[in-house]
């Protein structure tokens, strides 16, 4: 993988946060296996993962699945909890790692979010 690459991918579509939902934000649904499925503010995406913030901590190691709207067309995929942190008022900060392959559409559409992000701050 060339540097370039990797910084790209490692580089936040909006700066991550613990406040209230900003203008960056967006909401992200979290399904599980057998358990009812989670609604979440998404406060980082890059091209490797997303971190969430939800009112409930999952284990480390969950496959779980998020469906988020990305460029007005929903991005589904696969992803492994990677960190999970305890945040004020019974909150959680998840960090998820993608597990599933991404279309090139999908991964067009996350590049230009996080190149619309860098323009705008």
């Amino acid at each position: 993988m060339t540097p370039g690459r990797r910084s790209a991918e490692n580089t936040p579509l909006r700066p991550a946060d613990s406040g209230d939902s900003g203008p960056g934000d967006f909401p992200v649904e979290i399904s599980r296996t057998d358990q009812p499925a989670l609604s979440g503010i998404g406060r980082k995406l890059t091209l490797r993962g997303l971190q969430v913030e939800l009112s409930e901590p999952l284990p480390l190691g969950q496959d779980v699945g998020f469906r988020l709207n990305a460029m007005g067309a929903p991005l589904e995929a696969r992803a492994s909890v990677t960190r999970c942190t305890a945040l004020p008022e019974d909150r959680y900060r998840v960090v998820l790692t993608f597990t599933s392959e991404m279309s090139a559409a999908e991964c067009e559409r996350l590049a230009r979010l996080q190149a619309l992000r860098r323009a705008h701050g």
